[in-house]
């Protein structure tokens, strides 16, 4: 009987396990198919979007997104900077190394790890 348990036991578990690699599966999936897409969005953003504010550099992102779209690629509706180059653990070391928390200081981190040119950043 305690056998059959826990044998009961062991096969809810691994059917939860199973739907958590259904939705990862499903994740993965969709961000695949807009790669391309968000690749092209970081480029230009480590290039060209250093020394704009927050403000701007959003409604640039979402001209430029509506841009690529119409040229053929999908891009990821919740486009990320950070979280598609950034390292939480690396973030969060820069941050006890008294980097601000805001987002914007962040990307401005990330941008002057990712490239190897002179970057003009705007920092508030």
């Amino acid at each position: 009987m305690q056998r059959k348990n826990r044998a009961d036991k062991l096969i809810r578990r691994l059917n939860s396990e199973k739907h958590k690699w259904m939705v990862t599966i499903r994740t993965l999936a969709q961000r695949n198919s807009t790669l391309g897409g968000d690749i092209i969005l970081a480029a230009g953003y480590i290039t060209l979007m250093g020394g704009f504010p927050q403000k701007d550099r959003t409604k640039c992102l979402n001209y430029w997104a509506k841009d690529i779209f119409d040229q053929g690629y999908e891009t990821n509706k919740d486009f990320d900077f950070t979280e598609l180059f950034g390292d939480e653990a690396k973030i969060r070391r820069w941050q006890q190394n008294q980097l601000p928390t805001d987002h914007m200081a962040i990307t401005n981190a990330i941008i002057l790890e990712k490239t190897t040119q002179f970057s003009m950043l705007l920092d508030p």
